[in-house]
């Protein structure tokens, strides 16, 4: 794709594509594999819960009213986001999920051009829709203020997005917006923050990139010398977040690429970490050195890449919308292309044939 600012129409007719095609693989998906659950499952039992007046944090878990692997993780305002979503069928509750998702995120991050769009074809994106989770609209946070109140889904990552605002308005917009949505919740249930923080404290896959010193993760800390840009606070702020060492959480990191090429780097470096968790076993296996394994390859393939360019840039404000403008496409850039998307493609049908 060629890069410069695309029209209205074309961002429109994009994303509409993007939203329908994972619909579909989500649809696909489900009924390929029914037994397969996705994280959105235990959020709408868990918002149920939450409206029934029914404590949601005691009722998911192993061996719990919802069987899972895991409690429940997430903020109640993250249960009041998906309960227009808990009284549908649960397949359509995720195609919708994943359809919103990719949609508004394929419209909102071609509004300055096309040079981002690789991200599609990457191993984080996949997963993340695939697993119906909150990156994809995360990321749009990052770029439109309005969509602050995401930020409360996951704050984590959502803390991440508020520093990477462009000025104090917008992350007052981005604050607002979430505190609105956190003050309902606590009406609704006014003890559901000791709830929540009772289980957090518990979390042990929950790993900082930063802190994974046998690849060099202090290195990330060198972000914190680019403050002044968008892209330099984003992963400054997310190489100390504690977060999943799954790559659906590196989807926040295209923010970075400025261009195709730096975009179908990206896309490229989280399919090998993706690949090397998968070859590794850690992402079956769920015990603590699996997770810290999985978090050291996410920090050398998916956020070296990032530092690197990072590094390579001037320390001067600029906003996350930037991009540069590059030359007409190169070989090499037609054999990343390639690349990425032969990835695509065997990581989808690995998928969708395995049912995994």
């Amino acid at each position: 794709m060629s890069e410069g600012a695309p029209s209205t129409r074309d961002r429109a007719v994009f994303a509409l594509t993007v939203a329908t095609a994972c619909i579909a693989y989500t649809v696909l998906r489900s009924v390929r594999a029914p037994a397969f659950l996705t994280d959105l499952d235990h959020l709408l039992f868990a918002s149920r819960e939450l409206l029934g007046g029914r404590n949601p944090y005691v009722s998911i878990g192993p061996g719990r009213a919802f069987e899972w692997p895991f409690p429940l993780y997430y903020p109640a305002p993250t249960l009041l986001l998906v309960a227009p979503l808990g009284t549908m069928p649960v397949i359509i509750a995720r195609a919708l999920f994943a359809g919103v998702s990719a949609g508004l995120l394929g419209y909102v991050i071609t509004r300055g051009g096309w040079a981002r769009t690789p991200l599609f074809l990457s191993a984080a994106f996949v997963t993340a829709i695939g697993r119906n989770q909150w990156s994809p609209l995360l990321v749009t946070a990052c770029l439109v203020p309005a969509l602050g109140f995401l930020t409360a889904a996951k704050p984590n990552i959502g803390l991440a997005t508020l520093g990477a605002q462009k000025s104090m308005r917008d992350v007052f917009i981005a604050i607002a917006g979430a505190a609105g949505l956190s003050l309902l919740s606590l009406v609704l249930r006014p003890t559901w923050p000791l709830e929540w923080l009772a289980v957090v404290r518990a979390k042990s896959d929950a790993l900082v990139p930063a802190a994974q010193w046998i690849v060099g993760g202090p290195l990330l800390l060198l972000a914190a010398t680019r403050w002044r840009r968008a892209e330099g606070r984003l992963v400054a702020i997310l190489a100390i977040t504690p977060q999943s060492p799954f790559v659906y959480d590196t989807l926040p990191l295209f923010a970075v690429a400025r261009t195709t090429r730096e975009a179908l780097i990206l896309a490229l470096a989280t399919d090998v970490a993706m690949f090397a968790q998968l070859v590794s076993g850690a992402t079956a296996a769920r015990d603590d050195a699996s997770n810290h394994l999985m978090a050291a390859l996410v920090t050398l393939f998916a956020y070296a890449p990032c530092i690197v360019l990072l590094m390579r840039r001037p320390n001067v404000a600029s906003s996350l919308g930037d991009l540069d403008t590059a030359p007409p496409g190169t070989a090499m850039d037609r054999l990343l292309w390639l690349a990425c998307g032969t990835l695509f493609a065997v990581f989808v049908f690995g998928i969708l044939t395995l049912n995994a």
